[in-house]
């Protein structure tokens, strides 16, 4: 059953559910249970038709199910899947409509109908009864999931009660991954009045001032889904950013000069203090800002001036709040006092006071217990380890946990053009490497979502292998396991591999086709392999901003991170350095660093691509396209292509379509035999 909102709806009795109607908690209280309706069996009936993809005969039986019971709710819904799937989507919607109205809370009926509409653009309707389907049944993962992408398709303007409850419980649904709600949850408060009027103020160059615009800024937040999400997930909105680091600058200066009152409350300081923390400070400072944090940093000094403030006895002060709006707590770390506060179970402030004092020296331990696989000889992944070292990449908090699913079932959704895959290799001992893991986020992914593997993942560098440990440790993950080694020396592992993911790596090698090269020589016969690399052609706006970062004379420290983030934001509007301001990596020390100042970078093109795979003995079986749209227009320009196989043929779409591969080549190949 596909997580799409726009794929086949489901029904009572669907394919992927035993046959009989499912329990209330399951698809949300209906009116009676479907065991005592009379056309219990004609709908059984109809739902094998339905499975059997006889839609006309599944309708018909439906429809005779509903004449024997009228207030049957289970047929009206079935009836709207059947109609749906038939392309006769009004008169699904009127189906759906009737199920609704013989059960108000029938969950399945409004995340159906919630899909139905969104088929129909009517956005806001269909997100109301997607909510309705996910707070009805929010031990349904995929209730949530629909919500969700309908959201990352749509930028509303405003949503009903019921979405902004649902909004706030995907935030904490451990099912759902917090950066997915970003988009939604910054339109929904940029179209906030409060919020607008200042952003418009300042794009205009009349900010104005915090006595003013604070009380009414503050209160949309708190309003807002936004400050469980900060703790979560990156900010990437740079007008919203630009607005908090204009907030607090005016606090610090307001807590300097003893004006209390023009301090928010103590829940904005510690979201953003969170929010800070994950993008390690990368907001820009003024030199009189960073004049001032030193005055903060030395009243920090005393004990007493970190807690016990008048407005919260016995918690963190508002001084040291607003000290971790700029820099980690390191200081203070022998404060026994705040140690005790530091408990994420306590509350936000709590988490914030944890994450700053207890999670690195708990990463000092991780990276200590990690094993060394292979000396690092090479000069190139020397120096690619020693700038991970100090800019672990990727930053990421939390994914949506997901059930893990047999190879043969993913690959038709990872590759859903590709006619059929052979898989030759034991599907219940699962033996895959993840080279070159970073900080952990995609080898998190891989150990979720293939059922019965064990994961081995390799990095350079010991600060990310610690933090990808720690998410692991966060995540339950007792089929991942963490190594550190250089892919070029690899060869001496002593193990083969049915899956091998390289992503975003090889092209940090001093040679990427020789680690490419070790790398096969680990993949066992027929083994699938999945590689990410550069696009030349989609990196031309990173060379662009690289040339200013280099007239400008900045370097990869902090500062010289964040004049490059400042100077990449004023190019003009058209400049291609200037799109990628909306980067995601261009909100983090860490990813910018990796974005325009890494010390080794190759670049692909197709054919070099295709010439390594024939080098290699490797088959190409397609690439993981981040977009249904690129795939759908590569279909309208090469429709002899249907398994879109041909790299040739790829290599002339993207040169008529240059940023076709901005998220890097993503692929996966075969061992030939």
């Amino acid at each position: 059953m596909s997580d799409s909102p726009d794929a086949s709806p489901e029904t009572q009795t669907s394919p992927e559910t035993k046959a009989g109607p499912p329990s209330p908690t399951a698809a949300g209280a209906t009116a009676r249970s479907a065991l005592a309706s009379p056309a219990a069996p004609l709908l059984a009936r109809a739902a094998q038709l339905h499975k059997a993809g006889d839609l006309p005969a599944a309708v018909q039986t439906y429809r005779q199910a509903i004449v024997v019971d009228p207030g049957f709710a289970e047929a009206h819904n079935n009836l709207g899947a059947a109609l749906r799937a038939w392309g006769k989507r009004n008169e699904a919607i009127v189906a759906y409509q009737e199920a609704l109205a013989l059960a108000p809370d029938y969950a399945l009926a409004h995340a159906n109908l919630g899909g139905a509409l969104a088929e129909s653009g009517e956005t806001e309707a269909a997100l109301d009864h997607l909510a309705a389907g996910y707070l009805l049944a929010p031990d349904r993962p995929q209730m949530g999931r629909r919500l969700v992408n309908v959201l990352r398709r749509s930028t509303p303007a405003s949503v009903t009660p019921r979405v902004h409850e649902a909004l706030a419980a995907l935030v904490e649904d451990p099912a759902v991954e917090p950066q997915s709600l970003e988009p939604c949850i910054v339109a929904l408060l940029n179209a906030d009045p409060r919020i607008r009027g200042v952003l418009d103020a300042l794009a205009a160059g009349q900010p104005p001032t915090v006595a003013e615009a604070g009380p009414p800024v503050y209160a949309a937040i708190a309003e807002s889904e936004l400050p469980a999400l900060l703790a979560e997930a990156v900010l990437t909105d740079s007008r919203l950013e630009m607005l908090f680091a204009i907030l607090r600058a005016a606090w610090l200066e307001a807590l300097l000069e003893d004006h209390p009152e023009l301090l928010p409350d103590r829940a904005l300081l510690v979201a953003l203090g969170l929010q800070l923390e994950t993008v390690e400070w990368s907001w820009l400072e003024s030199p009189a800002e960073q004049q001032r944090l030193a005055g903060l940093a030395e009243r920090l000094r005393d004990p007493a001036a970190r807690r016990d403030g008048p407005d919260a006895p016995g918690a963190a002060s508002l001084a040291l709040l607003v000290y971790a709006l700029y820099r980690p707590l390191d200081p203070f770390y022998e404060d026994a006092e705040l140690h005790a506060l530091a408990d994420p179970a306590a509350g936000p402030e709590g988490l914030l006071l944890y994450r700053h004092l207890v999670e690195p020296a708990e990463r000092e331990r991780f990276a200590a217990a990690i094993p060394g696989a292979t000396p690092i000889r090479d000069r190139t992944s020397q120096s690619v380890r020693a700038m991970y070292e100090v800019n672990a990449y990727p930053r990421w908090r939390r994914l949506a946990r997901r059930p893990g699913r047999r190879v043969d079932l993913l690959m038709p959704e990872l590759l859903p053009d590709l006619r059929r895959v052979s898989i030759p290799f034991d599907q219940r001992r699962v033996r895959i490497l993840v080279a070159g893991c970073g900080t952990g986020r995609h080898a998190c992914m891989t150990a979720q979502r293939f059922a019965f593997s064990q994961v081995v993942a390799v990095d350079l560098s010991r600060r990310s292998l610690s933090y990808a440990a720690q998410r692991a440790r966060d995540l339950e993950l007792r089929n991942l396991h963490f190594l550190q080694g250089d892919i070029l020396e690899l060869g001496g592992l002593g193990e083969e591999f049915d899956i091998i993911e390289c992503s975003g790596v090889l092209h940090h090698l001093a040679s990427p086709e020789q680690g490419w090269r070790v790398l096969c020589g680990l993949l066992a016969p027929g083994g699938l392999m999945r590689i990410a690399l550069y696009s030349d052609l989609a990196r031309q706006g990173v060379e662009e901003a690289r040339a200013v970062i280099r007239e400008q004379g900045l370097t990869p420290t902090p500062d010289g991170i964040r004049a490059a983030r400042a100077a990449i934001r004023a190019l003009p509007e058209d400049s291609q350095a200037r799109l990628l301001a909306e980067s995601p990596d261009f909100f983090s020390l860490s990813g910018c660093r990796d974005l325009f100042f890494h010390v080794r970078e190759d670049r692909f093109t197709v054919p070099r691509i295709a010439h390594a795979l024939e080098a290699l003995q490797l088959d190409f079986l397609g690439f993981e396209l981040p977009s249904e749209g690129i795939r759908y227009n590569y279909r309208r320009r090469f429709p002899e292509d249907p398994e879109q196989r041909d790299l040739a043929k790829w290599a002339t779409f993207e040169e008529e379509n240059y940023l076709t591969f901005a998220a890097m080549y993503q692929f996966w190949c075969q061992a030939k035999g």
